[in-house]
């Protein structure tokens, strides 16, 4: 059982953060998110900060710091790990749509075009390797036919960066 902080959280450490930021700089380079100067920060927490991390940005400048708070209301284990992570890189990829919807001066065409860069990152962040690995994963005739066609799995892609084992400091991730 996972021993919980005074104030009833779990203490992330060190090696977790180490894991956090692999895992950040993996959905980076797959997103395709270059054009970013990215810190990493390791935050401590009190009663009033309510998530396991966050990102700020500064769109002008393309400069980003995605902070990681140093206890949570959940296990820092793998999988939260890496859904941290995608979701603060989904943050990033967002941002520019996001500082235009706070902008009175609202535009439309630049709106709509930072809307297409988006749909087209994740066409090639995903669409691309679905489609290498398995298009027949989206097989809808066989099941408009009545027949359960077995799905492959979704590809593993990590992109081939080894990641640590967050449970073990120092541990390789071992890749099944």
């Amino acid at each position: 059982m996972t021993e919980r902080n005074a104030m009833g959280e779990i203490d992330v450490e060190r090696h977790h953060f180490i894991y956090f930021i692999a895992c950040c700089r993996s959905f980076i380079k797959m997103m395709g998110l270059s054009d970013w100067d990215v810190s990493f920060q390791y935050l401590g927490s009190d009663e009033t900060t309510p998530r396991a991390s966050t990102t700020v940005h500064d769109r002008f400048n393309r400069l980003a710091s995605i902070q990681l708070y140093d206890s949570w209301d959940r296990e820092p284990n793998e999988y939260n790990l890496w859904i941290v992570s995608f979701h603060e890189v989904i943050e990033l990829l967002l941002s520019d749509l996001h500082c235009m919807a706070e902008n009175r001066d609202w535009n439309y065409n630049l709106y709509d075009r930072e809307h297409h860069r988006v749909v087209r990152i994740l066409e090639n962040a995903w669409f691309k390797e679905i489609w290498k690995y398995e298009h027949g994963i989206f097989n809808f005739q066989s099941d408009a036919k009545g027949r359960k066609a077995s799905r492959p799995e979704l590809p593993d892609m990590d992109f081939g960066i080894p990641l640590p084992n967050p449970e073990l400091p120092g541990k390789k991730r071992h890749n099944k």
